[in-house]
């Protein structure tokens, strides 16, 4: 007999050396779990709903300068999605209520990009730790990440508040904050942002298999050597393509890189004009928002894991051996992801046709990826905000859909997608 994963039901006896018991579980847990994703679901859309009112409310923003409603969805979805993109009214310029709205909004949708990925990412891989472990992981790595990097990045000018929010921002990869950040060469952005940026990049069930290697000297699954392999990988690549060579300090140009290769991989902060960078380095970036970060966590994209299931099961094919079903639900992810970041350009470049296309592109590309980045602030006007606002939508959800697809009908896989 198998030991029993820890699934929220430790009562119960399964082997999970038998297909015929693990398919017969996962169809008896399929309606509770489904029944729970569906009231997520819609506790999601009522928020933005309640949101898209508080900003359609006096004393939201600036009196004089109103939201319309296609704004006010835009701005709702830009915050819950942890997308992060800058308007041209920054938010330490909104009214209280619009100011509460939005860090209200960023704060739940970081825990619950954690909390729901990093279950199903436990669920999926069958990892030893339960829901409740996974949650409360979740709110400690929160306050604690939050905390010390409040402590690292204030300073005189830069208060409590507007230091937490930048924390927050950064390990919940989503771009909005108050106050002013630090600069890209600040040793408080190398010491407290990026680091809380890369972490929440990794997912809950990640940071909890580095605790166990500390402490418990647990070895790590091969889905944790896998990301941080492959994150370590993309980081060097970034920090290489995007280093300004051309600066007179080495220093400067490799803090630049680093920041950007981190921060273009979910984290959105604006810390350098990207417009500012060579044709090279805005390509580069917009190959980074595309793979993103680790699945169940606060990042966006098609995810790095998927990079591995692609390389593997190519290998797996070319020596005659038999696919895995995980490979299948990777191929449509990444199928998927690449169809949502073509509709997005399309339907783009149909509502803003005085915006270059490769401008364009990057805009969708970082609107699917929950990235923020952009070339100029986004003051969009028209339809063209419902198209980012869906963009960022379906950008947020469908990894989680894919993941959750996998959980409930996949018993082959050693490291998770979606």
């Amino acid at each position: 007999m198998a030991s029993t994963p820890a699934t929220g039901r430790e009562n119960e006896s399964i082997d999970y050396a038998s297909p015929g018991a693990l398919k017969a579980h996962l169809s008896r847990d399929g309606a509770s779990r489904g029944g729970m994703l569906r009231g997520i679901g819609i506790a999601y859309l009522i928020l933005i709903a309640i949101g898209v009112i508080v900003f359609l409310l006096p004393g939201a923003t600036i009196k004089g300068n109103a939201f319309s409603v296609e704004r006010s969805v835009f701005t709702v979805v830009n915050a819950i999605t942890l997308t992060g993109f800058q308007q041209s009214v920054p938010l330490d310029d909104y009214g209280p209520t619009g100011v509460a709205c939005v860090l209200t909004l960023m704060i739940i949708g970081s825990l619950l990009a954690m909390i729901v990925g990093g279950i199903g990412v436990t669920r999926l891989l069958r990892l030893p730790y339960t829901d409740r472990q996974i949650i409360i992981a979740t709110l400690y790595a929160y306050v604690v990440a939050v905390s010390l990097g409040a402590a690292i990045v204030a300073q005189p000018g830069r208060g409590l508040i507007a230091s937490a929010t930048q924390a927050a921002s950064a390990f919940g990869n989503s771009g909005l904050y108050l106050g002013r950040l630090p600069g890209v060469a600040e040793w408080r952005t190398h010491a407290a942002l990026m680091p809380l940026a890369f972490l929440g990049g990794l997912s809950i069930p990640v940071l909890l298999e580095i605790a166990d290697l500390v402490f418990h000297r647990r070895p790590l699954s091969l889905h944790s050597r896998v990301v941080l392999t492959i994150s370590a990988a993309l980081y060097l690549v970034g920090l290489f393509f995007l280093s300004p060579w051309n600066r007179t300090s080495i220093a400067a140009s490799l803090a630049a890189g680093s920041s950007l290769s981190i921060d273009s991989r979910s984290a959105g902060l604006p810390l350098m004009p990207i417009g500012a960078l060579p044709r090279a380095g805005q390509w580069m970036l917009i190959v980074l928002m595309l793979i993103g970060g680790a699945p169940g966590s606060a990042a966006g994209g098609i995810k790095v894991t998927s990079l591995f299931h692609l390389v593997r099961g190519t290998q797996r094919s070319l020596r005659r051996e038999g696919g895995l079903r995980i490979t299948g639900v990777a191929a449509v992810m990444i199928t998927g992801y690449f169809l949502l970041v073509l509709a997005t350009t399309l339907s783009l470049l149909a509502a803003l046709p005085e915006l270059p296309a490769d401008r364009v592109l990057f805009l969708a590309t970082s609107a699917v990826g929950s990235v923020g980045l952009a070339h100029d602030h986004v003051a969009i006007e028209g339809p063209g905000n419902y198209v980012l606002a869906l963009a960022m939508l379906l950008g947020r959800l469908f990894p989680l859909v894919v993941l959750w697809w996998a959980v409930r009908t996949t018993d082959d896989a050693d490291v998770a997608v979606g």
